[in-house]
């Protein structure tokens, strides 16, 4: 009688673990990943020790029980790096909170600059405020806030440095305010925006302000973007990062959306029977419109596909919607 030994199937624990630190180690070079975060690790040694030794158990009697508990271990632990600071776990390191504030004076436009490093972000349009920019932040390492005026013209630049002292100041998860940005503009007053998000979730309601451009480069975290109608056209450039993101138009948005697809989905909300054109090469993932976007030219692939599609009312109009999409790992979802 012939018998059948079967072969051990060996643990994905350890190949998923370099994987995981490779990309790590990108998002540092990046500077997407502050030092807090890569101090999360030192935090979680316990609980990759009993990873370790669940997962030698289980890949010697259930393989496949193994391999599942392989990945969701790696997914937790990176997940927890990345977002445990802006839930409040960056153990000693000093939370800090401050509030800015910049008056109108004599301003006619402005431009403002935000760098973020690991916070929830939220911006709005300021009502019936004297100030043309307020921001109320609790933050890790520093912040440097410059602002100057000329010709009429205000640039406000706002940035978190990260504080390297913050690696060593780990603990256990006492209690820590979250991390987090709350910013206020002025909707009366032309404005160029720049955002460089980090690690964290970003709410942008910008529906009730004159913006004039939007160049918004995505961290780490989901993101939900409200755009505007404004009297001119405007031109949005979004790199949308690591994390979903979804963006609504207000009525009667003419507006250039250039979008830079990252890993996550994207979904864009437009107005019904707006005059939309799309132009998608997309990399891993695919294009979902709606009825009334017509076909123009499409290429079909065994990953992925390309084309672009437009709306009746798009040749005739004045106010145009163009979608341009190169996308990543995620799929595109016009609604």
């Amino acid at each position: 009688m012939t018998t059948h030994s079967r072969q051990p199937v060996s643990s994905l624990f350890w190949p998923l673990l370099l994987i995981a630190v490779g990309a790590v180690w990108v998002f540092v070079n990046m500077g997407i990943l502050q030092p807090v975060n890569l101090g999360m690790l030192l935090r979680l040694w316990p609980l990759i020790l009993i990873v370790v030794g669940v997962n030698l158990l289980l890949g010697y009697r259930n393989p496949r029980a193994g391999v599942l508990l392989s990945i969701v271990a790696v997914i937790v632990i990176v997940g927890l790096m990345l977002l445990g600071p802006a839930l409040g776990w960056a153990g000693q390191a000093e939370v800090k909170a401050g509030e800015y504030a910049e008056p109108m004076d004599d301003t006619r436009m402005a431009s403002v600059d935000l760098s973020l490093a690991v916070a929830d972000t939220t911006i709005t349009a300021l009502t019936d405020s004297p100030s043309l920019f307020t921001a109320d932040v609790r933050y890790l390492g520093e912040i440097e806030y410059q602002a100057d005026t000329t010709n009429g013209k205000t640039h406000i630049r706002m940035e978190n440095r990260g504080d390297q002292s913050t690696f060593w100041n780990f603990g256990w998860f006492e209690p820590q305010p979250a991390l987090r940005w709350d910013i206020g503009l002025n909707p009366d007053i032309p404005l160029d925006l720049t955002i460089n998000s980090g690690v964290g979730q970003s709410t942008l309601n910008l529906q009730d302000l004159n913006l004039t451009h939007l160049r918004l480069n995505g961290g780490v975290g989901d993101l939900r973007l409200n755009l505007p109608a404004t009297e001119t056209s405007y031109g949005v450039n979004l790199n949308s990062g690591a994390g979903s993101a979804s963006i609504t138009l207000e009525e009667g948005a003419a507006v250039t959306l250039d979008i830079n697809g990252g890993v996550g989905n994207v979904t864009i909300d437009v107005p019904d029977q707006a005059a939309v054109r799309v132009d998608a090469e997309t990399g891993v993932g695919n294009v979902t419109l709606p009825s009334w976007l017509e076909v123009v030219s499409r290429d079909d692939r065994t990953v992925g596909e390309d084309g672009v599609w437009q709306s009746q009312a798009f040749s005739a109009s004045t106010r145009p919607i163009i979608i341009t999409y190169d996308g990543g790992v995620g799929s595109l979802t016009i609604k």
